[in-house]
């Protein structure tokens, strides 16, 4: 399975609460960045998981109208927070897709991505906003993911005009 990690887009600090900031216009630009980087990619997610939290929502949603065939599902597990542990136990019950993204938040992603690839410790992953990492799951175990690529975003608009 492939497994991608998608950190929400930029998004605005002037909201009532953490929970319900919503993405600025850069941050809908990136959105739509990355939906158009897997527009061209040759397996598009055929699963979008995304936190309930409103930038990941937003960030997910312009993806997933992208990619009209891939199934959405906001999943409550995504919210901030998120444990290494919990999202190898949930992703194992999406075994029939072979290729998944899931839309987060920092520092769960880059602790999950670490976990994954065996070094839990490891801290220079660098997973800004917008950018992407893909991991190749044999078995869900940790330390049994590969690596397969990790961009940040400002090489998106360059990969997506390419194809």
């Amino acid at each position: 399975m492939l497994l991608t990690f998608v950190r929400h887009a930029e998004a605005s600090s002037g909201a009532a609460s953490d929970f319900e900031r919503r993405l600025t216009q850069h941050g809908k630009n990136q959105a739509a960045q990355l939906a158009a980087f897997y527009a061209t990619i040759k397996y598009p997610p055929e699963l979008i998981l995304s936190s309930p939290v409103v930038r990941a929502r937003q960030t997910a949603e312009v993806i997933k109208q992208r990619l009209e065939s891939a199934t959405f599902l906001e999943q409550a597990w995504l919210s901030c927070g998120m444990n290494p542990e919990n999202c190898l136990c949930e992703i194992s019950s999406f075994t029939r897709f072979k290729s998944i993204l899931l839309v987060g938040h920092e520092p769960d992603l880059s602790k999950t991505i670490a976990f994954l690839l065996g070094s839990p410790n490891l801290r220079s992953i660098p997973v800004v906003t917008a950018s992407i990492c893909a991991l190749e799951i044999p078995s869900f175990g940790p330390g049994t993911a590969a690596l397969q690529y990790f961009l940040p975003p400002d090489l998106l608009p360059s990969l997506s005009h390419a194809a």
